[in-house]
């Protein structure tokens, strides 16, 4: 993932990822919000990086694996990587922003039991 995003990875006034109620096994180096949350306005993050421009601002992600995929699962797994985007980022999906996920498979491990996309 490329993130030169308008929105913030962090809470403003704080040093907790958005993310932070998601963290399994310390991976965020287990941080806990004390106390209540500050008074923010949700739309523009405090720690914005300058004036937005249109254009100007972009996050990419890959996500791939190895399994033997269909299109159409493909392309639930970009759309479960946006949604993952969004818990990460605040605000997130902008005009300012170019935000886009693509999903690749190597098709190298199959996949068992029932399909439920044909």
């Amino acid at each position: 993932m490329a993130v030169n995003s308008v929105g913030s990875p962090v809470i403003p006034g704080t040093d907790l990822f958005w993310a932070f109620p998601f963290e399994q096994e310390d991976e965020f180096g287990g941080r806990v919000l004390k106390g209540p949350l500050p008074p923010m306005d949700l739309d523009l993050p405090g720690d914005m990086k300058g004036a937005v421009q249109p254009s100007g601002n972009t996050t990419i992600a890959i996500v791939a694996t190895d399994a033997d995929l269909t299109r159409i699962e493909l392309k639930r797994l970009a759309m479960m990587a946006a949604d993952g985007v969004a818990r990460a980022l605040r605000p997130v999906h902008t005009p300012f922003d170019g935000d886009l996920v693509f999903a690749v498979a190597t098709a190298k491990r199959g996949l068992s039991g029932s399909r439920l996309a044909k």
